[in-house]
């Protein structure tokens, strides 16, 4: 019944708190990190444990995480990201939760703020129909296709660089003209991205960058 009850990437049971003694073990000074972490609201435990569930990490949070332990950060990242950590389990989890479960607790949260940014500039922008995916083979994308709600905002997406031997296939509604990509990637990437002779900026940082045409007006 364990395997079932704590599985993983989708437990029944609460399951993946984050310890404080996980994060000395994996981040330098990381007993410091964790208290601070645990002082300012990071976690859903009360003051003095020594575990607790993540709590919503929006990129503010981040943000300050960064600023407040840059040296560490990547370290301190590579532990949250590993925490899958419903606090709920999964009978009681969010719909979004259920569908980015196979993600720790911190992309998770990336993944909801990168959705979110994405329906405000579809919200924002009634000329704009169609987004680029820029990941890996082994990535999954339905989830967004749940969330962006394209019942409201009829949207086509297309992968975009593909390497493999599809790649010499033509795309069966015309070549895209992407007014958002979305490139989801570990790597830093560069500021800007160019497809069929359009330029994109990078607009959103994280797991999930998004990367907004510079010729559509995108946002008010």
């Amino acid at each position: 019944w364990t395997p079932l009850l704590y599985n993983k990437q989708c437990p029944l049971l609460p399951s993946g708190a984050v310890s404080r003694d996980q994060m000395a073990a994996q981040v330098k000074d990381g007993g410091t990190v964790f208290d601070w972490m645990q002082q300012n609201g990071y976690f859903a435990v009360e003051a003095g444990s020594r575990a607790g569930y993540l709590a919503y990490m929006h990129e503010g949070r981040l943000s300050r995480l960064f600023e407040t332990f840059p040296e560490q950060f990547s370290d301190i990242h590579a532990v949250l990201s590993q925490a899958v950590s419903f606090p709920y389990g999964m009978l009681f989890a969010s719909r979004e939760e259920l569908f980015f479960a196979r993600y720790g607790k911190a992309l998770r949260d990336e993944a909801h703020t990168a959705i979110r940014f994405i329906r405000r500039q579809l919200a924002d922008t009634p000329d704009c129909h169609e987004i680029g995916l820029f990941r890996g083979e082994t990535e999954y994308e339905y989830p967004f296709w749940a969330l962006l709600d394209t019942s409201r905002h009829p949207v086509r997406v297309e992968h975009l660089f593909v390497e493999n031997v599809s790649g010499r296939l033509p795309y069966p509604r015309g070549e895209p003209q992407p007014c958002l990509i979305i490139w989801e990637s570990d790597e830093e990437g560069p500021n800007k991205l160019r497809y069929r002779d359009q330029d994109f900026r990078r607009a959103m940082e994280g797991h999930w960058k998004v990367y907004v045409s510079e010729v559509a007006v995108l946002s008010k």
